[in-house]
C-alpha cells in the first residue's frame, strides 16, 4: 500500500494529505478527515496509519492543523477551526469527520462510523458524536435538554443535543454554520480559566437553535489515548476522557400495582429513556393493554403465585439479554422521568446503587 501523499499548504500550519487516490471512480465514496494536533508526531502517525488501512475502500483526504505553528491554544481554537474549514469549503465530500490527534481508531473505523451515520433515518440529523465518554454520560451538556434513546435500523443511539470535536457529518452542518465559528471573547475565561475552548458549545447551541438533531453513539467508536491535554491540562486531570459503552436500560413494574393507572402514559414517557419495559403479572391475571406503537418496547412476564422476588425478576431479565444492564424497579410512575433515570445512572456508575429502586447488573 503506497504511503499517504502529503502536501504542505504554503505559509500555513495545515498539511493536506490524500490516501487511496481513486476519486475518479463514481462509486468510490469520498471522506475528509479534519485533524487538530500540537506537534505530537507519534500520535498523529498512529492515527494516519489507521486511516491508511481503509484507503482501498474510500477516497480519503485529510487536513491537519498543527497549532504548534500558530499557538492559538484554546482561546483561539475557534480560529484554528475556521482555518481548517476554509481549506475544504470549495471541495465536495460524501462524509466529513472531525477528530483530534489523541484518539485511537479501531479497525474499520471509517466504514463503521459511516454505517452508523447512514443508519440514522432522520431528515433533521446534522451530526453524530463518535466518542462516548464515561464522565458525561447522562448529563446535560451546553443545552438544557436531557439525552433520549433512539433506535434506527435496530441500532441504538442517544439523541443528545450537543457535539464535541469527534463527530461525523455531511456538508449540511458547515452550510448551516456559514462555514465559520464566531469569535469567542476572552471574557469567557475571565472568572473560569479552566473552561474549554467554547467551540463545541457554540456549534451545539447554534445547531440546536436551528432545530437540528445531534446524536451520539452508545458504544464509543474511538478511545482517548490519555495523553496530556495541550489546551486544558487542569480540567483533563479532573475529567479524564474514558471511552464508555452504555448498558441497556430496563424498567420493571408489577402490573397489580398499576391497576388504576394508564399504562400507556407511563410507557410513552419511559420509552424515551429506557430500552425496554417489563410488566410482571401473576399467571391468569389480565395482561396490560398496550398501544401498538409501544409493543416492541414492552414485555409482559407472567409468574406463578401471587408474588415475585427482586432476584427472580433479575434472573428472568438476565436470561433474556445476557449482558449488563441497569434495572429500575418499584418506582413510582411519577418519578419515571429523564432527571430520575439519568441521575440514577450517574449514581450507579459511581457505585451507589439503591437496591430498592435501581441497580446495575453485571452478567
Amino acid at each position: 500500500m503506497p504511503p499517504p501523499t502529503l502536501n504542505p499548504i504554503k505559509k500555513s500550519p495545515i498539511i493536506h494529505g490524500i490516501m487511496g487516490d481513486n476519486s475518479n471512480s463514481p462509486h468510490t465514496q469520498k471522506v475528509v478527515v479534519l485533524i487538530t494536533t500540537f506537534h505530537r508526531p507519534k500520535l498523529l502517525a498512529s492515527l494516519l496509519n489507521s486511516l491508511q488501512s481503509e484507503s482501498t475502500s474510500y477516497h480519503i483526504e485529510y487536513y491537519i492543523y498543527d497549532d504548534a505553528v500558530t499557538n492559538n491554544g484554546k482561546h483561539k481554537f475557534w480560529l484554528t477551526i475556521n482555518r481548517l474549514w476554509e481549506q475544504i469549503r470549495d471541495k465536495r465530500f460524501d462524509y466529513y469527520i472531525h477528530i483530534q490527534d489523541d484518539y485511537s481508531l479501531g479497525k474499520n473505523f471509517i466504514s463503521k462510523v459511516v454505517g452508523l451515520w447512514d443508519s440514522i433515518d432522520d431528515p433533521f440529523k446534522i451530526g453524530l458524536n463518535i466518542f462516548l465518554d464515561e464522565f458525561r454520560v447522562g448529563k446535560k451538556v451546553w443545552v438544557d435538554k436531557w439525552p433520549e434513546l433512539r433506535y434506527y435500523n435496530k441500532t441504538r443511539f442517544l439523541l443528545n443535543p450537543w457535539l464535541d470535536m469527534a463527530f461525523i457529518c455531511t456538508r449540511n452542518l458547515f452550510d448551516l454554520l456559514d462555514w465559520k465559528i464566531l469569535p469567542i471573547s476572552m471574557q469567557r475565561w475571565r472568572h473560569k480559566p479552566n473552561l474549554s475552548s467554547g467551540v463545541g458549545a457554540q456549534i451545539s447551541i447554534r445547531l440546536f437553535m436551528k432545530g437540528k438533531n445531534m446524536y451520539q453513539v452508545t458504544r464509543s467508536q474511538v478511545e482517548h489515548i490519555g495523553s496530556d491535554s495541550k489546551m486544558n491540562p487542569e480540567i483533563r486531570k479532573q475529567e479524564p476522557l474514558i471511552a464508555f459503552s452504555l448498558p441497556l436500560i430496563f424498567a420493571a413494574f408489577e402490573a397489580k400495582d398499576l391497576e388504576s393507572t394508564d399504562y400507556n402514559m407511563i410507557i410513552s414517557e419511559l420509552t424515551r429513556f429506557v430500552d425496554r419495559i417489563y410488566f410482571f403479572a401473576p399467571e391468569g391475571s389480565t395482561a396490560p393493554v398496550v398501544n401498538s406503537d409501544f409493543k416492541d418496547k414492552v414485555g409482559v412476564i407472567n409468574y406463578p403465585g401471587d408474588q415475585i422476588t427482586f432476584k427472580n425478576k433479575v434472573d428472568i431479565i438476565k436470561s433474556l439479554h445476557r449482558s449488563e444492564f441497569y434495572l429500575f424497579h418499584n418506582v413510582e410512575h411519577a418519578a419515571c422521568s429523564a432527571p430520575y433515570i439519568w441521575n440514577s445512572i450517574r449514581q450507579m456508575e459511581d457505585g451507589h446503587s439503591n437496591i430498592d429502586q435501581f441497580v446495575k447488573i453485571i452478567v
